[in-house]
């Protein structure tokens, strides 16, 4: 739904926040959101087909574009089986964002690919860097979930996180596009780490408002004192940059409880503050009060969402949900017999292809493949865990050999220089130094390609010599050509002055436009080239 221009047309948002299911009706009007019910269902009844029905929404099992309504249902998913990580890479094509998804995915996450569901968002940095933030689930959960509300035929299912953040923004009037939320419940507490407004982190605790509410007990205050100290290592987890400055936002309906909390979390050392819901956004008719808005805070958070229309957010579901019954073509590394064939083609490929430099390794696993008979399956899955783990030692890193790309860029003595004479400076990535990398292209048994702009040939001459002396790099080969006009291949060129760099280019060695470059090498065995 896009509500680039309003209408009539409302949002019913359904999730399970505090051991209940929470639903709200919201249409927004004249730039402000209404709410026309909210409604919970009693603790620890989670039935979600029964809780549509008392909400007065149709449910059935016929095919969603057969039911007529003049609203849409949009479901919130518990982001506390969801994990997350970022990565930050040089700036690559949109088709080899995936590949490193999968690689990323199947070496931090406990789980082979065909049993995860992965979601990711890329975003610009400076310096021809980009951020990836990645999700992923296990697809067994997602489909359990999926199963649990596919007749009440919603339009979408988000992550409850994004909600979060979103309702701060809209609702508790928050202006701040970097920080962290902390989401007290009654039963657990969500961390949410949001940058430039969107969700790159989340990470959940078991212990909630109903577990300290009693300030004067001691056993609460430990509870809390722990809880405090949890949401430090969560922040020390994110790993940010002047972490102490950031604000650490915890959303309050006023309560002294809250309070209390971002108290504690100042005194550990962070910069946290209270929030409390604002009605400048909503159109309430006096009939909810600002404990109620706060209760119903997440279906508030997801239906904004929706109301606004996709907007980048992370999409756990769109393998397996499928709302308007279209057909979908199903990705080959789900479809079970093409798995198993392809996964022992990949597990020989691995095993070929580090041969000649793990022939002790290589034994090692033809050994525990052919152990592997009709023992008992624990012992049988442990071996083939161990396979797994012996196996992945050897595949390709390729944010590895992206952050080699960008060390190697760093070392450049010339990187700042006013005159021929190298002035030493500390190092500085890529683009800072005057070496900026544009592309970057890998695929096996082909060479490594990086193409990207140079301000100084010497920048250049460094750049080369720390390719080439990385263990893991051979066969550089590198051609610049001037934006002025003047180009060359560098290795040849050095060839012709026995060693030599080549003399400069009329008019100086640093044209105005400076120099674009193309570079091509061989990593470890992966590109069909020879390890020195």
């Amino acid at each position: 739904m896009n509500s680039s221009t309003e209408n009539n047309q409302s949002v019913v948002a359904i999730l399970k926040a505090d051991n209940k299911l929470k639903a709200v009706e919201l249409l927004k009007q004249h730039g402000k959101y209404k709410i026309l019910w909210a409604k919970s269902s009693q603790e620890n009844s989670l039935d979600w087909v029964a809780f549509a029905i008392e909400c007065g929404l149709k449910v059935t099992d016929v095919p969603q574009e057969e039911i007529s309504r003049d609203k849409d249902v949009v479901v919130g998913y518990d982001s506390a089986g969801t994990a997350f990580y970022q990565v930050h890479v040089p700036v690559v094509e949109e088709k080899e964002i995936s590949s490193i998804v999968q690689l990323q995915a199947e070496s931090r996450f406990p789980l082979p690919a065909n049993q995860m569901e992965l979601a990711w968002r890329t975003g610009k940095l400076s310096h021809n860097q980009m951020s990836i933030t990645i999700a992923a689930a296990r697809r067994k959960q997602i489909q359990g979930f999926i199963n649990k509300v596919n007749n009440l035929h919603p339009e979408r299912a988000l992550l409850d996180s994004e909600g979060i953040i979103k309702v701060y923004k809209e609702i508790f009037s928050g202006r701040e596009q970097n920080l962290v939320i902390v989401n007290a419940g009654t039963h657990k507490t969500q961390i949410c780490l949001a940058e430039k407004g969107l969700l790159c982190n989340a990470v959940t605790l078991d212990i909630g408002t109903v577990d300290f509410e009693d300030s004067d007990s001691e056993e609460d205050t430990e509870t809390i004192e722990r809880l405090v100290r949890d949401i430090r290592s969560v922040v020390d987890l994110f790993g940010l940059e002047k972490q102490f400055e950031m604000p650490v936002i915890v959303l309050s309906d006023g309560s002294n409880i809250y309070e209390t909390l971002s108290e504690s979390l100042i005194s550990v050392g962070l910069n946290a503050r209270t929030s409390k819901p604002s009605l400048k956004k909503l159109d309430t008719n006096d009939t909810l009060s600002i404990e109620d808005i706060f209760d119903y805070r997440e279906p508030i958070g997801i239906a904004i969402l929706e109301l606004e229309g996709k907007n980048g957010e992370l999409n756990l579901f769109s393998s397996l949900f499928n709302p308007h019954g279209k057909e979908k073509k199903k990705s080959w590394i789900y479809h079970t017999s093409v798995t198993a064939v392809a996964a022992v083609i990949m597990l020989l490929m691995f095993v070929m292809v580090s041969y000649a430099e793990i022939a002790a390794g290589s034994r090692a696993i033809d050994k525990k493949l052919s152990s592997l008979g009709s023992e008992q399956e624990i012992d049988t899955l442990v071996e083939k865990q161990n396979i797994i783990k012996e196996v992945a030692k050897h595949r390709v890193d390729l944010v590895a050999l992206l952050n080699e790309i960008n060390e190697s860029g760093q070392k450049s003595p010339n990187a700042a220089t006013n005159s021929g004479t190298p002035t030493p400076q500390p190092p500085s990535p890529p683009g800072q130094s005057g070496i900026e990398l544009e592309s970057f292209h890998f695929k096996k048994n082909q060479q490594v390609t990086i193409t990207g702009q140079v301000q100084k040939k010497e920048q250049l001459e460094d750049f080369e010599k720390s390719l080439q002396g990385n263990k893991d790099i051979s066969d550089v080969l590198v051609t610049a050509k001037s934006n002025t006009g003047t180009n060359g291949n560098r290795n040849q060129a050095n060839n012709k002055n026995n060693g030599k760099s080549p003399p400069p280019a009329p008019g100086g060695d640093t044209p105005k436009n400076g120099f674009t470059y193309t570079i091509t090498f061989n990593y470890k065995d992966f590109t069909g080239g020879n390890r020195r």
